[in-house]
């Protein structure tokens, strides 16, 4: 437990006496207080690593039957390994992102991409 104490002397004379241990040196006014304990600040404990599981394929649809959510779970794969290849491949279908692809270009655009990442492992 913390105690705040505070004196108060009408004087520096007669603080200076008191501290100095006179025998004649006035009291001064005293006030004790305690003072609340702040809480400690607790360390939060690092949450425990979790098993990474394995990301299923998608499988590529066969025909043109791909729609763009097939397409950019793929992307997002292949991205986390490699966002530069993701690109690229974008770019060699014609487009800066694969968002701007003509839906007929997603079959390729699944199949380039399931490749890259095969072949990232």
């Amino acid at each position: 437990m913390t105690v705040e104490i505070k004196l108060q002397f009408n004087s520096v004379a007669e603080a200076a006496a008191f501290l100095a241990g006179s025998r004649g040196a006035e009291a001064p006014k005293v006030e004790i207080k305690p003072v609340p304990e702040k809480p400690k600040a607790e360390t939060p404990k690092p949450p425990a690593p979790t098993p990474k599981a394995e990301t299923p394929k998608a499988e590529t649809p066969k025909g043109d039957a791909v729609d763009y959510a097939t397409l950019q779970k793929a992307v997002f794969r292949l991205a986390a390994k490699d966002k530069a290849r993701a690109t690229s491949i974008a770019q060699g279908l014609g487009q800066d992102t694969f968002k701007a692809l003509d839906s007929s270009q997603y079959a390729e655009a699944l199949k380039q991409v399931e490749a890259a990442i095969a072949e990232l492992g």
